[in-house]
């Protein structure tokens, strides 16, 4: 027997959703919301939930937002991010924010219920999009750490975080000049025109945390 809580701001889709569940053997919904503010109100009354199917782009509060408060009630609790595919950040926000289940809403009913039953034995499931998203991002992070040396890193890190060149040079124990020949070396490696340039690099790339680049 499984427990399913829908979120979706959708009342038609979730209508579908219900259906498509209540035709599988064992399943029951035990209620729906129609946005993240609901959906964690709900689960704060009524935790027994097997799965938790969640939309992402809703109002209020987002599914990825509402996750990360449910997880924080509950580190086990099972969720299927079920939403409209956008782009390969997203799946990685999603994955990141503790979610362990993607499937696109675009994919055909009989992966839907795939997808639900394999979160239901197993806690994971990533529809094709998502594998591909997944498999795309570690090779592109294994292709920079390849171009990057770790001091180029390092530079990179401290431009992110405003530093001047001055201070790098300070932090790094080199002289200004030695600096100065990196970033050069660096705008011509990865393409760029400037240090901006290498700031949307770093963020585009997914090279450090929000805590490591300086937004002031």
């Amino acid at each position: 027997m499984g427990k399913i809580l829908i979120v979706d701001d959708h009342k038609l889709l979730i209508d579908a959703v219900i259906t498509l569940i209540e035709s599988i053997k064992g399943l029951e919904v035990v209620g729906y919301c129609l946005d993240g503010e609901e959906a964690v109100a709900f689960y704060e009354k009524n935790s027994e939930v097997d799965l938790i199917i969640m939309d992402i782009h809703m109002p209020k509060m987002d599914g990825i937002e509402a996750s990360k408060k449910i997880l924080s009630i509950n580190p086990n609790q099972k969720i299927l991010a079920f939403t409209t595919y956008s782009d390969k950040q997203l799946v990685k926000r999603i994955f990141e924010a503790g979610i362990k289940g993607f499937v696109d809403k675009a994919v055909k009913k009989e992966e839907v219920i795939n997808a639900i039953q394999k979160m239901l034995s197993c806690g994971y499931y990533a529809c094709s999009l998502a594998v591909k998203v997944l498999i795309d991002t570690i090779y592109q992070k294994d292709s920079i750490d390849n171009l990057l040396t770790e001091r180029e890193k390092m530079i990179i890190k401290l431009i992110c975080k405003q530093y001047s060149t001055k201070e790098i040079a300070d932090e790094l124990s080199v002289s200004v000049r030695t600096v100065e020949l990196y970033k050069k070396s660096l705008i011509e490696k990865i393409k760029v025109k400037n240090a901006a340039g290498i700031v949307m690099y770093a963020v585009k790339n997914d090279l450090f945390t929000d805590n490591d680049v300086s937004y002031e």
